[in-house]
């Protein structure tokens, strides 16, 4: 009685066993087939020119990843493989931000922080975290103000003004300029020169007449 009892609870634990050992390639298969769709993602989205630290990183990750695999060892599979994940998701996000601002004109992103490289402890459970990263929308223009500007200061006016010279218009025959003589006019005639009168004779002695041509 008792020896036919004992054998579901055999076939139950030997169930259980077998169970739990099939369950360890198939949750590790499942995170390589993960990493390795985030990773093609990245590559679309350009992680591999924008963040190449991050995406050599989810490459060398899951081809240990599946070495482990091929090795039976489904624990370090699927650590690895949960590293590819990470840093593949990680290049994937730089790459989209740094897509986006070249689209949109804006600032190329500062990312501050990164958490995947290649190789070292690698058997050792690290937390991969997401980068930090400046916004990136694009400066709004500025609004132009619509109050008025104080006047640029100017030179003062003078108070006394000098006083303006206004040309006097000129008659006809009149000088424009007093110093100047007025030309003279064609239709006047000139008036004869008077006779030239000759100078008065000496006191000569009584009885001699002046000779011709003397003065």
């Amino acid at each position: 009685m008792l020896a036919h009892r004992s054998v579901p609870l055999r076939s139950w634990i030997a169930g259980a066993l077998l169970l739990g050992s099939a369950c360890g390639p198939i949750r590790s298969q499942s995170v390589l087939i993960d990493a390795a769709s985030e990773l093609t993602a990245a590559e679309v989205a350009g992680g591999q020119k924008h963040s190449p630290y991050e995406y050599v990183a989810a490459e060398w990750y899951l081809r240990k990843a599946r070495e482990e695999q091929s090795y039976a060892d489904f624990e370090a599979a699927q650590h690895l493989a949960e590293k590819a994940r990470s840093c593949a998701k990680l290049a994937r996000k730089v790459g989209e931000l740094f897509t986006r601002a070249e689209l949109s004109g804006a600032e190329r992103p500062v990312v501050e922080k990164r958490g995947c490289r290649a190789g070292g402890s690698w058997r050792v459970d690290e937390r991969i975290e997401d980068p930090i990263v400046e916004p990136t929308e694009a400066p709004t223009p500025k609004k132009k103000s619509l109050e008025p500007k104080d006047p640029e200061p100017t030179d003062p006016a003078p108070t006394n003004p000098p006083p303006k010279v206004v040309p006097r218009p000129s008659r006809p025959g009149e000088p424009a300029d007093p110093d100047e003589e007025a030309p003279a006019d064609p239709r006047k005639k000139k008036k004869p020169a008077p006779p030239v009168e000759p100078p008065p004779p000496e006191d000569l002695p009584p009885g001699e007449e002046p000779q011709e041509g003397a003065i």
